[in-house]
């Protein structure tokens, strides 16, 4: 059995140790899409308030979750995309420089 170059306990599959810099978050947000049984289709839910425990925000601030449908014959649009986005607090429209990416967004 061949031993890591860098410390015995290390598998030798392990070529190299890379560090970074620790980065902090300055707040956490929710997003997920996912299939909504009523309407038997997709759907976006968002917070700008959240992480992992979204069930607490719903118990605590239920106002500060929102969800939106989406077509699954139309797509994700750029409308309701920056619409979650502004409502979350992060308005980032597509830069009219990368159609390839917008038509990317509306076959998901």
């Amino acid at each position: 059995m061949c031993e890591s170059s860098i410390h015995p306990s290390l598998p030798p599959s392990l070529p190299q140790v890379l560090l970074v810099e620790r980065l902090y978050m300055r707040r956490e947000m929710y997003l997920s899409i996912m299939m909504d049984r009523s309407t038997q289709g997709p759907v976006i839910v968002a917070s700008p308030v959240g992480g992992t425990s979204i069930e607490d925000v719903a118990a605590s601030n239920p106002e500060k979750i929102f969800t939106e449908a989406i077509d699954i014959m139309e797509g994700l649009t750029e409308e309701t995309a920056l619409g979650i986005a502004t409502k979350i607090g992060r308005y980032l429209p597509f830069p009219p420089s990368l159609p390839p990416a917008r038509s990317h967004f509306h076959s998901i």
